[in-house]
Parts: structure tokens; sequence; C-alpha cells
């Protein structure tokens, strides 16, 4: 087991055992923070798909690390590996707008990528894609706290994600695009 101290000098114990989805844990003890550190990165009001309203930052992280309640960020991670984001963009990113031009730049068989093409890549409807695109949703503002949560940690997207994950999303990705 790893002890690891965060900038407020609390310590905490954190345990990788390489079988969860997401490598936050590992990430965490290989930077020597503390998940409170982490969270304290995170722009926590700008969303509440990611966090529920009476949740502490560090709760929500806490559940990641733990590979509970990761589905909605595991889908943030395919959304910024399709369009090919880098967290400084995730970070930036404004509206539904900025979703339709990474879209549009992605091309299959030399056309644009079509919302129905996205919705079955992330298996949601083509609704779901076309409610993320005119900002019906939090997804735009959920991808910046991506953003930060790869900046905190220092690495892509796609690095949070468990290697043999990261890689059937990658080969996934090789047929669409």
């Amino acid at each position: 087991m790893s002890q690891c101290t965060g900038e407020s000098g609390s310590r905490g114990n954190l345990e990788y055992t390489g079988k969860e989805r997401l490598r936050i844990k590992k990430l965490a003890i290989d930077k020597r923070l503390t998940l409170e550190a982490i969270a304290d990165q995170l722009p926590i009001s700008e969303t509440k798909s990611l966090f529920k309203p009476g949740t502490r930052t560090v709760s929500t992280v806490s559940n990641w690390a733990n590979d509970r309640n990761t589905d909605h960020i595991v889908r943030l991670i395919k959304i910024a590996m399709l369009y090919n984001l880098k967290p400084q963009v995730l970070t930036y990113l404004q509206a539904g707008e900025d979703l339709v031009t990474f879209r549009k730049s992605r091309t299959y068989k030399g056309a644009s990528l079509t919302q129905r093409q996205v919705g079955a890549f992330l298996d949601v409807s083509e609704t779901t894609v076309s409610n993320w695109e005119k900002d019906r949703t939090e997804t735009v503002k959920s991808l910046n706290v991506l953003g930060h949560l790869c900046t905190a940690l220092g690495v892509d997207p796609s690095e949070l994600l468990r290697s043999d994950l990261s890689y059937q999303i990658s080969q996934k990705l090789k047929d669409i695009t």
C-alpha cells in the first residue's frame, strides 16, 4: 500500500489493484497526490451531472478512484478520444457548438462524422448527441471537469483508462475514422 501526501499535508492511503476501470489511484500515487489535492483542482460548481448536489468533490473523485459511478466519466473519455481532444482544449470548451465543430472535423470514408455514427460509437442515441450539441445537457461542462482532472494528473484522457480498455476503445475508433 502506498501513502501519498497532498499540498495540505493530509495523509491518505491509496492502494491500486490494477483492476479499476480508471487509473486515478495509480496516477495519484505516482504523483504523490491525495484525492483531496486532485479534487481541489476541479471546478465543481460547473456541473451537476458529475457532482450531485450536497456531495463533496473529494467523494466523487474517491468514487471514481474506487471504480464506483464511473459510467459517465468513461463516456466523457470516449468523447475526448473520438474528437481527439487534449486536456487544454477540454478546459476551454464553451458550448455544444464546439462539439459540432470537432465532430465535423473528424471524417469517416471522406465525409464528416454524423450524429448517428457518434451515437453508435458511444452507445447513445442520435438524439442524445444532438442534445449535447444544442447545450441541452451539461456535457460540455462535464468535459471541462475532465480536462481539469487530466491537467491535475498530467495525462491525456485516454491515459485515465486502464490500458486494456483504452486499447479496446482505440481499436473501435479505427473502425469508424
